[in-house]
């Protein structure tokens, strides 16, 4: 239990930090002092920050998924997580890391180096679809529901089997 505990000390202190400090600039003394843990509590549950940015995605998932419609499929469903958890979001593209967002969705679509080329190659390009389409969206200030996105994508498929 204390272990979870010092795990959510230290994903708050480093977000916290990230609203404040450029995330190249905050070290792991930051991160512990805010998180009042010591160093080797930080390396005995992370690697490193981006580590920390990694485990906050996955609860967000574990969340996510409580609230999930089972009807809510690929696309939808991530650009819905986008939606759900734009202060997440925003706070990694701050800090220039959304490259653990895509990292983060090859691992959601169980990619493995050592799959099969078809494999690869798929889960690659479904993953970069998503990314790049969330990526625009928030890009452009996530104006757009979730819903109105998926509509354009439609629309998108539409014109091409005309």
């Amino acid at each position: 239990m204390k272990e979870k505990m010092a795990k959510g000390y230290i994903m708050e202190a480093l977000l916290g930090l990230m609203n404040k400090k450029d995330y190249n600039d905050i070290t792991i003394t930051d991160i512990t002092k805010k998180a009042g843990v010591n160093r080797v509590t930080f390396y005995r549950n992370f690697t490193n920050k981006d580590d920390v940015i990694i485990e906050h995605l996955k609860n967000c998932d574990k969340q996510f998924e409580k609230n999930r419609n089972e009807n809510d499929k690929g696309l939808y469903q991530m650009l819905r997580y986008f939606n759900d958890n734009k202060k997440l979001i925003s706070l990694i593209y701050k800090s220039k890391s959304q490259h653990l967002l895509l990292k983060h969705l090859l691992s959601n679509l169980n990619y493995n180096k050592n799959d099969e080329n078809i494999w690869a190659y798929t889960k690659s390009a479904w993953a970069y679809f998503m990314f790049g389409w969330a990526q625009e969206w928030y890009l452009r200030g996530m104006k757009e529901s979730p819903e109105e996105l998926i509509e354009i994508i439609e629309k998108v498929q539409n014109q091409k089997q005309e």
